[in-house]
């Protein structure tokens, strides 16, 4: 007679694929960040621990790698540093991130001011060289690497192998959203401005797993694209100074208008599927079936 047993490596590696993960790494990359960004804004950090602040997007990455290596061992660490430099995606996608996303969210600008005001683009268009591109550089190692290889290189594909694009996408943006809070308590933030805020976060998450899923599940394009939509909004404010206010709700107003569109055009033109192909969405190596054992 021949019996199945699971051996205890194996019947680790199947409880793995279930939620834990995921709750795993929620909860270290709130933790990680958490315990950084919640006594800097109580300001109980001394002056000479200020650097920390700096440290505090690099949570979802850190959980990402000590989650993958519980988990996963050795490959699944190797497979999510092999993506976070995954730079062969052709050209069109970098063109589309760096050049696509200010374009929107100056669209977004253009509605919210009511008008198109080209003397300060004609002026101001340098910018795009100066500034805006050598920020997206930088900001692709400090903010987006930190952030995405966490939120989209780790739980973006196991929420859509288990919840499918959409309801992964959603519950994404949620938590991912929520892991902000910190501004919200301690910046300069009004009940609008983050509202506005909100609103573009969650759209932005679907044009996140659109990106990820036709780029073959890259977190360099991912963290590029993270760095494109915050150095984005800076730039449309240099363009049209006249969409800079104190609590930034106009900026965040454009960028809400802009990545709403953008992300029902997307859900619609890919009938929710946000070129999702089934799995993690990437070529993982897989661990072959064990033979059975007789008994």
């Amino acid at each position: 007679m021949q019996a199945t047993t699971a051996t205890p490596a194996r019947a680790t590696m199947v409880r793995t694929k279930g939620v834990f993960p995921l709750v795993a790494f929620f909860g270290l990359a709130y933790a990680l960040s958490w315990l950084i960004l919640v006594p800097a804004g109580f300001g109980l950090l001394p002056d000479s621990a200020a650097i920390l602040s700096l440290l505090a997007p690099f949570g979802p990455a850190v959980a990402a790698f000590v989650v993958s290596a519980l988990t996963g061992g050795r490959s699944a660490v190797g497979q999510l540093l092999r993506r976070m430099v995954q730079w062969r995606v052709g050209l069109r996608w970098y063109l589309l991130v760096l050049f696509g996303i200010p374009l929107v969210e100056l669209l977004g600008a253009f509605v919210v001011l009511g008008s198109v005001p080209l003397d300060d683009l004609a002026k101001n268009w340098p910018l795009v060289f100066t500034s805006y591109l050598p920020q997206v550089l930088i900001a692709v190692a400090v903010i987006g690497l930190a952030e995405e290889t966490g939120w989209r290189g780790f739980a973006l594909p196991r929420l859509q192998e288990r919840r499918g694009p959409l309801m992964g996408t959603a519950v994404l943006a949620v938590v991912w959203a929520m892991w902000h809070l910190p501004n919200l308590f301690f910046g300069s933030w009004t009940a609008l401005s983050y509202a506005l805020w909100l609103a573009l976060t969650i759209a932005s998450a679907f044009i996140y797993t659109w990106l990820f899923n036709n780029t073959g599940g890259s977190i360099l394009l991912v963290a590029m694209l993270h760095a494109a939509i915050n150095m984005g909004a800076g730039l449309a404010m240099g363009l049209v100074p006249g969409l800079e206010d104190a609590f930034d709700v106009r900026v965040y107003g454009a960028g809400a208008i802009a990545f709403v569109a953008v992300a029902l055009v997307l859900v619609a033109t890919t009938r929710g599927g946000l070129g999702y192909r089934g799995g993690l969405g990437y070529q993982a190596e897989r661990v072959p079936p064990e033979a059975p054992t007789r008994s």
